[in-house]
């Protein structure tokens, strides 16, 4: 099982999303972006990779140990990263919020065990992924610029232990199971 840790998107936030999505496909001449679903749209606390599926239940278990309060978290910008456009891999909303770093800590720390590796947390909505080869074919100025402010927030007050099954029309998510923050 493909195993990931995430806090999924209000549906109104994922429509908001799409909306600025779209908006973004319009100042591109080519399809240099691989689109991400709406349904999709979460922000990814631990990424876990290929994990038996017997031990789901142990993650559920220490899942359970995290403690945390629900918090509000605010989407101020989409950009590109890494932020240089010809280098760019992905176009994501981006915020940060302290609750969300303390969260994410406590949530690696409880399933260190399962982790193939660290990275540093970045709290974002991957919106689309780049296509590099076909961004390389273009001239720099081929490449829009892509600093857009925007104004959301929701309330987290769980987050899920989720399967993604690839498909060929793209990844599925499923929720395995969800625990409430206080």
């Amino acid at each position: 099982m493909r195993i990931f840790i995430a806090i999924n998107i209000p549906l109104k936030i994922r429509e908001k999303l799409e909306e600025r999505q779209k908006e973004i496909e319009q100042l591109f001449d080519c399809n240099v972006v691989k689109w991400t679903k709406k349904e999709c749209m979460h922000i990814t606390l631990a990424f876990l990779g290929n994990i038996k599926k017997e031990d789901v239940s142990d993650l559920e278990g220490r899942l359970r140990e995290v403690e945390g309060k629900a918090f509000n978290f605010f989407i101020s910008g989409i950009t590109y990263f890494p932020p240089e456009r010809r280098k760019a891999k992905m176009i994501w909303a981006a915020g940060e919020s302290k609750e969300l770093e303390f969260l994410q800590k406590k949530v690696e720390e409880k399933v260190d065990i399962y982790l193939p590796g660290k990275n540093d947390f970045s709290p974002h909505i991957t919106l689309g992924r780049i296509r590099e080869w076909d961004l390389r074919r273009l001239s720099i100025s081929q490449i829009p610029i892509l600093e857009e402010g925007i104004d959301l927030n929701f309330r987290v007050d769980s987050f899920d232990l989720m399967e993604s099954r690839l498909k060929r029309g793209g990844p599925e998510h499923k929720v395995i199971s969800s625990f409430k923050l206080s």
